[in-house]
């Protein structure tokens, strides 16, 4: 229970909040980045009807490099990205890509109107999820 004579350190910072797990972690990651592949408006429809992904989710994550917003998302989905191509099965094999139940792929929103006509997307960063195409 919250005691109200309990007074935060100067800074407002909860113990063990999310301040003193930046200081504590910093620097300390092991996570190797992965671009992650590029789909563009003419293979758009193929690769989402493809055999390849028929059984996974496929998540777009539709990025612009005017937005900062979108270059930060893009810079967390690499490390996403990278920490699942760093997955061992327990045979100590890497795990490969297409096993996985879902494929993260990058459509650039800079290139032209595509999935902004298609879907009426004005904001980026933004994740489109397709089962089956």
């Amino acid at each position: 229970s919250f005691v109200a004579s309990q007074q935060l350190e100067r800074g407002g910072h909860l113990p063990g909040g999310r301040s003193a797990l930046e200081k504590s972690h910093k620097g300390q990651y092991s996570t190797r980045k992965h671009k992650l592949p590029l789909l563009s408006a003419k293979n758009y429809d193929a690769f989402l009807s493809s055999p390849e992904v028929a059984t996974q989710i496929v998540v777009v994550c539709c990025f612009a490099s005017w937005s900062p917003a979108a270059v930060q998302a893009q810079k967390r989905m690499e490390d996403i990205y990278g920490a699942l191509r760093g997955v061992r099965d327990p045979t100590g094999k890497l795990t490969p890509v297409d096993t996985l139940p879902f494929r993260l792929v990058h459509f650039d929103m800079s290139a032209g109107r595509f999935l902004t006509e298609r879907h009426n997307i004005h904001t980026v960063p933004m994740y489109l999820m397709y089962l089956a195409g």
